[in-house]
């Protein structure tokens, strides 16, 4: 039947004598429901909320509304927000039936899109000083986000980046696609300090004498010196002595151990041959009398400092740091031999 309404059915039969016999029956059709559903948004990224709305009107109470979301999900209600958690196209369909047993249903389609797959890798741990270099692992991904966990940021897709300051970092990735989908991935990052190297020398630069290095590093457990002749050594403060003049960079490697991070300071001394001295042929001076002594200084590196030494000590010489002093002989001087030394 086409419409509801009340109708009577006639039987009528005959059987094989051509005897007759009528019945009759009345009986009422129903009006069915009407139904529509309402889906906003009509597509969306995995996990975010849909509002699914079912509406209907009947001439007889409703008694039952079912929404089936398309992913397997049924709700005995009119309306609802839903996730999904899969991407595809959904149909949803929204059933009414009413008290007499009649129904009806509609339907509507919602797009999920897929997310993208936010992944990253780093080569940290690193020491300070040199760049964290990232690698972008992402997977059906077009833009990026990064946020570095310095309060600075980035869109590269495979930045590298520099702290500045020692520490360990908490990095983030957003990635997204061009329906606007996302997903995120953190790792953290960590850049270790590295050790103060530094040093100063004590000691004459001069050639077959020793010097003494004085390690003033911090933060340091381990060392390595390079002298620049072919030596090295690990001590804390090596002695070295050169044999050769010349010009001669000394280095200093300090190290933290457990990380191998290291720091580098260098300096250049220049080792000098000492001076030569040539004071001549001795002389004889009588009581009462003096002379002037002295000889020939080369080498080295000018100017001198000069220093007289008396043996035994008379103090007949009147300027002990002059290069020509006089020796002047009291009258009642012994007679002896005096030895007068230069440095």
């Amino acid at each position: 039947y086409s419409s509801s309404g009340a109708y009577n059915i006639r039987v009528r039969v005959v059987d094989s004598n051509g005897c007759p016999a009528e019945g009759s029956m009345q009986f009422s059709v129903f009006s069915n429901p009407t139904a529509s559903l309402s889906v906003i948004p009509s597509s969306l990224c995995p996990d975010e909320s849909v509002l699914i709305s079912g509406s209907s009107s009947s001439p007889s109470p409703i008694t039952y509304t079912l929404i089936e979301t398309g992913d397997g999900n049924a709700f005995p209600v009119s309306s609802t927000t839903y996730r999904y958690s899969t991407p595809g196209a959904k149909t949803l369909t929204y059933r009414v039936f009413n008290q007499n047993g009649c129904y009806a249903s509609a339907t509507s389609t919602v797009t999920v899109h897929p997310s993208p797959l936010a992944s990253f890798s780093s080569d940290a741990p690193i020491c300070y000083g040199g760049n964290v270099h990232f690698s972008n692992n992402s997977i059906g991904a077009d833009f990026y986000e990064w946020d570095f966990g310095d309060s600075t940021y980035s869109t590269e897709e495979s930045p590298s980046h520099f702290y500045v300051n020692p520490g360990t970092y908490d990095v983030t990735l957003t990635a997204y696609n061009t329906y606007g989908c996302y997903d995120t991935f953190s790792s953290s990052v960590t850049v270790n300090p590295i050790p103060v190297a530094d040093f100063d020398i004590d000691g004459n630069l001069c050639t077959g004498a020793s010097i003494q290095t004085i390690n003033k590093s911090s933060g340091a457990d381990s060392y390595l010196w390079s002298f620049g002749n072919g030596l090295t050594s690990t001590d804390f403060q090596p002695q070295i002595t050169y044999a050769s003049f010349g010009r001669y960079p000394i280095s200093l490697t300090a190290i933290i151990s457990s990380t191998g991070c290291y720091n580098t300071h260098a300096e250049v001394v220049e080792i000098t041959s000492p001076p030569v001295v040539s004071l001549g042929s001795d002389k004889t001076v009588s009581r009462g009398g003096q002379t002037s002594i002295g000889g020939v200084v080369s080498g080295g590196v000018p100017p001198y400092t000069y220093f007289w030494e008396e043996n035994p000590l008379r103090n007949y010489i009147d300027f002990v740091t002059a290069p020509y002093p006089t020796v002047t002989v009291p009258l009642g001087a012994p007679i002896e031999t005096i030895t007068y030394t230069l440095s």
